[in-house]
């Protein structure tokens, strides 16, 4: 509309006063520029739409009446030596081919198609963080992020989920549970402990001898005691075999609680050995401070019974119950029955043991403890059975709460092998099959493309791997936030978030790559190329083509963070805000499930905002993704559009 209306003003001009100055105004703009030889076929670039407009013939005639075609030939030497200073004092290339220059602030589209001021200062300022920072943020997360995060934290922050959570506070069960823990778990009399006298006296910081001023009621009672409710106990099944049942003879049938036979003892001895060999196995053989009330020494540290808190260190608890035990005990017509099957053919063996309170109070520490345990359970049966099942006669198998739990956490490592094996692959396919699509699309890329051969294998490569690379960061950077978690104690993991967190992050980790990188395969490399650095090109092939990639992948990636990166953080704050919802929840589940969602969606955010951009900066990936064809061959494509 501009040009229009200087066209219309030319002609009014000349129909009211035929002055040969007139046209003299158009030939301001192309003095701005980097000139060429001025004839009368040159282009003059309009100086706002950049549209190129030939000289009319009249305007030729009017000059070269004036003699100023001359004029402006003998003028284009000294511009274009000006042009040829600018262009050697240009900045030295970077190590990668790049210019050594982080500003990204260009003039993108023409100022009416802008967002707004605030958002394109935003997005030109983050753009030039990931240019100038590129290789520390590749260094960062690929030799330092995703080896710490997926080989360390990753699976110990998977092996730290606990389905054992305390009951809401306020409710029936809460109230219950502390009503119990204050009457049967409380804090036992030193005196009863003191009675060996290799038992140590212990205050709360170590030292030995003093008492431990300032300790609070509940923080003495962390501990969990082997009745606890939230402290179930471990499931032993000894069931008999068949051929062992077989061997008859005028005693009747064998089993395992007739009293006589060898199956008989043999599976007494297994029974009655549980406790003796735990005791001498970690972590029930070592000794833990536990707390005790005693007597006051002084008015100082005592309460309101005059009894004050000190620590102890002893063995935890250990209650082995079995039906051979409790026959021992004077049970065998009351209690002990109810620990056989009525086939006489099974058994069951229930195994419970206290927490020490410094255990149970680090999450981490206490599943170490349990895990402990269950596996030196597991190493007795196994060495009771060194000469075959068949020649101890019974077989033994283990469940409970304890390895129901543990079966879970082997569950959700299952599954997470099993997205990696078939989600993945799938979800890239489609994400390949969505950007090759939207590429397919650009008219200049298609047709780039069909004037390359060989580069479809070479950008495939490139956008398969981006992916996996923002993916594998992404696992990683929130599998050291909820590990550190974990491990402090701030934050109890159930066993449905690890799987609940990776398919978020496959969700919505994917398909915020397809927003960056479908945007930045979409844009066109000619709205970013100018005729001065067309002219550039013509003088130093090679490092104008450096500097033109450098610039124009700027531009590229400025663009996709001021759109699809605006789409990206709005959409992640969002989902974000949703599921930090249930964390006001009086369930635990609940609100581990909520947070570690939010940190997953935060995660790939943070680094679809931060790794993608610093990798399409590299010279490499610019080069084959954003140019299809190569720099080169682009800008001598591009070069060639300009001169037609």
């Amino acid at each position: 509309q501009q040009q229009q209306q200087q066209q219309q003003q030319q002609q009014q001009q000349r129909s009211e006063s035929p002055s040969l100055y007139s046209p003299l105004h158009t030939l301001i703009p192309s003095l701005a520029m980097p000139p060429t030889p001025v004839t009368p076929a040159s282009f003059i670039m309009a100086p706002d739409d950049g549209m190129e407009t030939p000289l009319s013939s009249d305007v030729e005639e009017e000059l070269d009446g004036l003699g100023l075609v001359e004029s402006l030939a003998s003028l284009a030497p000294s511009a274009a030596a000006a042009a040829a200073a600018s262009t050697s004092a240009a900045p030295a290339a970077d190590v990668d081919g790049y210019e050594n220059t982080h500003d990204c602030d260009h003039n993108i589209v023409p100022e009416r198609e802008r967002l707004s001021r605030s958002t394109v200062s935003l997005s030109s300022r983050w753009c030039s963080f990931t240019r100038q920072y590129r290789r520390p943020i590749l260094v960062f997360a690929l030799l330092l992020l995703c080896p710490v995060g997926l080989y360390h934290c990753l699976p110990s922050f998977i092996n730290s989920a606990d389905s054992t959570f305390d009951p809401p506070p306020g409710t029936y069960s809460g109230r219950a549970l502390q009503l119990y823990r204050t009457a049967y778990g409380g804090i036992m009399d030193c005196n009863d402990k003191l009675d060996n006298s290799t038992l140590q006296l212990f205050d709360f910081d170590g030292h030995v001898g003093t008492s431990a001023s300032g300790i609070s009621q509940d923080a003495t009672k962390q501990g969990q005691a082997a009745s606890d409710p939230l402290n179930p106990p471990l499931i032993v099944v000894m069931d008999a075999l068949s051929s062992a049942e077989n061997s008859t003879d005028f005693r009747g049938k064998p089993n395992l609680i007739d009293g006589w036979s060898d199956l008989y003892h043999r599976a007494k001895d297994y029974a009655m050995g549980i406790e003796d060999y735990l005791r001498q196995q970690s972590p029930l053989g070592k000794t833990y401070p536990v707390p005790c009330q005693c007597s006051c020494s002084n008015n100082t540290d005592c309460d309101a019974n005059n009894m004050t808190t000190r620590w102890i260190t002893i063995q935890p608890d250990l209650i082995v119950t079995s039906y051979y035990s409790l026959v021992s005990n004077g049970f065998p017509t009351t209690l002990a029955p109810a620990a056989v099957a009525d086939g006489k053919e099974t058994t069951v063996v229930e195994i419970s043991f206290s927490v020490p309170p410094g255990v149970a109070a680090m999450g981490h520490l206490k599943r170490r403890y349990v895990e402990g345990v269950m596996t030196s359970l597991e190493q007795y049966g196994d060495e009771t059975a060194s000469n075959g099942t068949e020649a101890r006669g019974f077989t033994v198998s283990y469940t409970g709460l304890r390895y129901l739990q543990s079966d879970l956490t082997t569950s959700v490592q299952s599954s997470l092998h099993e997205m990696d094996l078939f989600v993945l692959p799938l979800a890239l396919a489609v994400l390949v099959l969505v950007l090759s699509w939207t590429s397919d699309r650009a008219g200049w890329r298609s047709k780039a493309n069909s004037n390359a051969s060989g580069t479809f294998g070479v950008n495939l490569v490139f956008v398969v791997t981006i992916p996996i690379l923002v993916i594998a960061s992404s696992v990683a950077f929130w599998s050291i936030i909820m590990y550190s978690l974990s491990q402090w104690n701030v934050l109890q993991v159930s066993h449905f978030t690890p799987t609940i967190m990776m398919c978020l992050t496959l969700g919505m980790g994917l398909d915020y790559v397809m927003f960056m990188m479908s945007r930045a395969l979409t844009e066109d490399p000619a709205k970013y190329m100018s005729q001065a650095d067309e002219e550039r090109e013509q003088r130093n092939t090679a490092r104008a083509s450096k500097a033109r990639a450098s610039n124009a992948a700027a531009q590229i990636i400025e663009k996709t963070i001021q759109t699809a990166g605006h789409t990206v953080l709005t959409s992640g704050v969002t989902l974000s805000v949703a599921f930090l919802g249930l964390v006001t929840l009086p369930l635990p589940m609940l609100r581990s499930s909520g947070f570690g969602a939010a940190v997953a969606i935060l995660s790939c955010v943070i680094v679809n905002l931060t790794l993608l951009p610093a990798l399409l900066h590299t010279e490499v990936v610019a080069r084959r993704l954003l140019f299809p064809t190569g720099a080169d061959c682009t800008f001598k494509h591009q070069a060639r559009r300009h001169r037609r």
